[in-house]
């Protein structure tokens, strides 16, 4: 990013992971935005800000339900993405082999999705104009989501 002529916008719900983001961008933070607060209701405070050619959310869907991820997918479509502009997230795969510990030891419950879980919610919130890739992680375990929108 030292290299690149943009603008970065970042976005949590907790003060201290944005304090913490904007402390490890120092070298760039004269061209980073903070916002915070409930990432539901963030394209309200992200729109006046974009469009965006580029929005990154990982780690995040593992946690929203489909109702929610959709409304997200959807804002990010609507109100956040410019022309050409690319939505990439990421989500846990239905694959797992660590879900039983992690239910059971840690009392952890991640939402996982398959591939045509995804496509399906993607696809119900943008619409047939959205150019929609998916492909796993290296690991098998994580999908990687990248909808474009077209220029």
């Amino acid at each position: 990013l030292r290299a690149r002529d943009c603008a970065v916008v970042i976005h949590d719900g907790d003060a201290a992971a944005l304090a913490f983001s904007l402390d490890r961008l120092g070298e760039i933070r004269d061209r980073v935005t903070a916002v915070g607060g409930n990432v539901l209701l963030a394209a309200n405070k992200l729109a006046p800000l974009g469009p965006f050619d580029l929005v990154l959310a990982g780690g995040l869907f593992d946690y929203l339900p489909d109702r929610a991820a959709g409304t997200l997918i959807r804002a990010a479509w609507d109100r956040l993405l410019a022309p050409g502009g690319r939505f990439f997230f990421t989500n846990l795969g239905t694959m797992n082999p660590n879900r039983p510990w992690m239910e059971y030891l840690a009392d952890w419950r991640l939402i996982e999705r398959s591939e045509a879980d995804l496509l399906a919610l993607v696809g119900a919130a943008c619409g047939p104009a959205a150019g929609v890739t998916t492909e796993p992680d290296p690991t098998g375990l994580t999908w990687l989501v990248a909808v474009d929108r077209p220029g």
